[in-house]
C-alpha cells in the first residue's frame, strides 16, 4: 500500500460481492479482490462503483487465464477508464 501511496493506518473495510470478498481501502481509493474465484461480476461491479478507485488490485490466481486478465483490464477501461490495475 505504501507503494501506492496509501499510509498503513488506511481504513480498509471488507465487503463481498456474489459471496466473493473484497476489501475497501481509504474509502475507495484502492479496491481488491484477492480470491482465486474472482469472477467478471465481481470486478464489473468494483470498476462500477460511485467513487472510481485510483487503483484496483487483483490476485492473478491459479484459473486466470491470459483472456480473462485482458478482459479484467478491458472492464476498468470500460467503467473506471483513470484505474490503474496491478495483478498480484
Amino acid at each position: 500500500m505504501l507503494e501506492l501511496g496509501i499510509e498503513i493506518s488506511a481504513k480498509i473495510e471488507s465487503d463481498s460481492i456474489d459471496g466473493i470478498p473484497v476489501s475497501i481501502v481509504n474509502d475507495g481509493y484502492l479496491v481488491a479482490c484477492l480470491s482465486d474465484s474472482c469472477s467478471e461480476s465481481v470486478i464489473t461491479a468494483l470498476a462500477r462503483r460511485e467513487m472510481k478507485p485510483a487503483y484496483a488490485v487483483i490476485r492473478n490466481g491459479s484459473g486466470m487465464t491470459d483472456p480473462m486478465l485482458s478482459n479484467i483490464e478491458q472492464i476498468f477501461k470500460t467503467y473506471s477508464p483513470e484505474t490503474i490495475v496491478r495483478f498480484i
